[in-house]
């Protein structure tokens, strides 16, 4: 059986100790989630590059192709697989909505962190306000869970995990 807050009692630890002990393993966990979504930005950014600058690149080369003869009989050719390429990049990004995905880590990177600072805060509040911030802080963890868009690859939170059990 637990109490409200998922703790199991303990004969052993006093009701404060218990509470200070859930909001430490809180503020761990809002740490893990928020390093791996960094990690997944990281991951992405790249690719999300490529897909913004390389068509802007072969834009570019296939409108200075069909200015003048660069590569001989093949401008043509040049010019057109450069604006295929360039489409299909574009399309790339546009499908699977690079932007989009990025803002959506960003925004549980912030809620996380901001989580995390809270949970890291408890400490300064006396007893008869702690069980009550634990609980307000405990609903707003489960809805920034509930509420994720962007659903982390396990093999991102196990690194995340490994990395600050190392930090």
């Amino acid at each position: 059986m637990s109490d409200d807050h998922g703790l199991k009692p303990s004969r052993t630890q006093a009701p404060r100790e218990r509470l200070l002990a859930h909001a430490d393993e809180r503020h761990h966990e809002c740490l893990i989630q928020e390093r791996a979504y960094k990690l997944r930005i990281a991951t992405v950014t790249p690719a999300n590059w490529l897909t913004i600058a390389a068509p802007a690149v072969l834009s570019a080369f296939a409108g200075a192709t069909s200015l003048g003869v660069l590569f001989g009989s093949l401008t043509p050719q040049v010019a057109g697989v450069s604006a295929l390429a360039a489409a299909l990049l574009t399309s790339l990004h546009k499908s699977l909505d690079c932007d989009g995905y990025q803002a959506k880590c960003s925004r549980m990177i912030q809620a996380y962190s901001a989580l995390a600072a809270s949970y890291s805060a408890v400490k300064i509040f006396g007893d008869d306000r702690l069980a009550e911030t634990l609980t307000e802080l405990d609903a707003s963890f489960a809805a920034t869970h509930k509420s994720a868009e962007v659903i982390l690859p396990e093999r991102v939170i196990a690194r995340a995990k490994a990395e600050l059990s190392h930090g």
